[in-house]
């Protein structure tokens, strides 16, 4: 492995040599046309950038968004990060597909359905479902329904698997993939194979991308199962952010316990620094 500094971040996390953090819901959220910073997120995140102590990665369930798009948002709120440092979900799943030599029904967000239409999706054979939004209403998913029962090979793919997300600036909860892929796995009785967190594909090609161990990297997330749990099954530490859709019950989830609770983003970075 390539040699890195060394942080030592509190008792709870040791040296912590990688960092992965999850975008909405700890550097910002996403509202209908714009992005809402959460306070301090933006000048943390530059710290982390500029100070050159250690690598890190966003890592993101985003599906309505190219990589592009989410690159130009950083841009947009001044944020010192590269597009190589950027893993969403979207490239990974056209790869996955391609790969396989699968055709995919797609039901995804209008925002990237353009990135799948190099495939060929005639009498599709596999379904590929993302945080479609208005694109999920009975007849989508009744199609879909239909493509999976049409074969006992066909596969269902999901971008993630977060059950909710938090609208920016509100506070209105939205339904994330994971509910219609339950529903849709309920239904034919087949089981989804998530690219993205807590995907161990997904969190390892960020930490190979590094070059760094599961155990020398930490995970910082809104989500107590899927950015929490999600690490901490691969062998890292998780720590959880009282931003984005974090509810005060999951300080008491009953099967993923974080190793470290923090109110923000901006706080960890102040950890990180000062115990560095």
């Amino acid at each position: 492995m390539t040699s890195h500094s060394t942080l030592n971040v509190s008792k709870q996390l040791g040296s912590v040599k990688a960092v992965l953090c999850d975008i909405h819901g700890v550097l910002f959220d996403d509202g209908d046309h714009d992005q809402f910073p959460i306070p301090g997120s933006v000048h943390a995140l530059n710290r982390l950038s500029t100070s050159g102590k250690v690598p890190f990665r966003l890592v993101s369930n985003e599906s309505a968004c190219t990589p592009d798009t989410v690159f130009k948002k950083f841009q947009k709120l001044k944020v010192d990060v590269e597009k190589s440092q950027i893993f969403v979900t979207v490239p990974a799943a056209y790869s996955v597909i391609k790969e396989r030599h699968l055709r995919p029904f797609v039901l995804v967000h209008k925002n990237v359905q353009h990135c799948f239409d190099d495939l060929d999706q005639s009498n599709p054979n596999c379904v590929l479902l993302g945080d479609a939004v208005d694109n999920f209403h009975y007849d989508s998913l009744n199609e879909a329904f239909r493509v999976l029962m049409s074969s006992p090979q066909t596969q269902l793919f999901a971008l993630g698997q977060g059950k909710f997300y938090r609208k920016g600036g509100t506070e209105e909860l939205c339904l994330d993939v994971g509910p219609f892929t339950k529903a849709l796995e309920f239904a034919t009785g087949k089981e989804a194979e998530i690219i993205g967190k807590p995907s161990k594909t997904y969190f390892g090609a960020a930490l190979k991308d590094m070059r760094v161990d599961a155990s020398e990297a930490v995970m910082i997330g809104d989500d107590i199962v899927n950015d929490v749990g999600g690490a901490q099954s691969c062998g890292m530490k998780g720590v959880l952010v009282r931003t984005g859709k974090y509810r005060p019950s999951d300080e008491d989830h009953p099967t993923v316990q974080p190793d470290l609770i923090v109110d923000n983003f901006a706080q960890f970075i102040d950890i990180l620094f000062k115990d560095g």
